[in-house]
């Protein structure tokens, strides 16, 4: 219900006999409901639309802001949220020279690849206009190191494009047999 709307008599007459079917069987909410005199269905009228009139966008949202805990979440940190995108991952490169600065913008990273250990993390330095080696390292995983560890376990292959295609072929071609199999 909006604030501009008012609640009537006859809205409040409605309800409560419905109220009075539901409880039909009640002979004590019966008798209550009854009672509900032209005087106090005026002022209950009244005391519901001063509640409805204080209902506007601002006075709920100072309410809701003075609750423990509860932070407005402005149209400006929407914006924010909203242009923060996760690709600035650039790739893993085998030395710091390898990796495009073309393009690159603050918060851009790569990984260098270290033969035998983790991979060191580069930072694109907006200042210096150059990737920077951050000395840190990372055993992040990559679509590629996971491929190399599995692939390097015992009976392991590498099932590719080229198999998948095949396999799919053989499938269609054998889908509509229907002939008898002799030995």
């Amino acid at each position: 219900m909006a604030a501009s709307d008012k609640v009537t008599e006859g809205q409040l007459d409605t309800v409560v006999a419905q109220t009075q079917a539901a409880f039909g069987a009640t002979r004590v909410m019966r008798g209550l409901l009854a009672n509900l005199n032209t005087t106090f269905k005026g002022s209950l009228v009244g005391a519901i639309n001063e509640v409805f009139a204080m209902l506007t966008s601002a006075n709920i949202k100072t309410l809701y802001e003075g609750n423990a805990n509860t932070n407005a979440f402005t149209d400006g940190e929407k914006t924010k949220l909203a242009g923060l995108d996760d690709n600035h991952f650039k790739g893993t490169f085998a030395n710091l020279a390898a990796i495009p600065t073309a393009g690159a913008v603050a918060g851009d990273y790569a990984f260098i690849a270290v033969t035998g250990g983790d991979d060191r993390i580069a930072l694109w330095d907006v200042d210096g206009a150059a990737w920077v080696d951050s000395g840190a390292s990372s055993s992040a995983e990559t679509p590629a190191s996971i491929k190399t560890k599995y692939e390097s376990n015992p009976d392991t292959n590498a099932f590719t494009d080229a198999d998948q295609t095949k396999l799919e072929n053989i499938v269609a071609s054998t889908k509509d047999y229907t002939g008898a199999i002799t030995a």
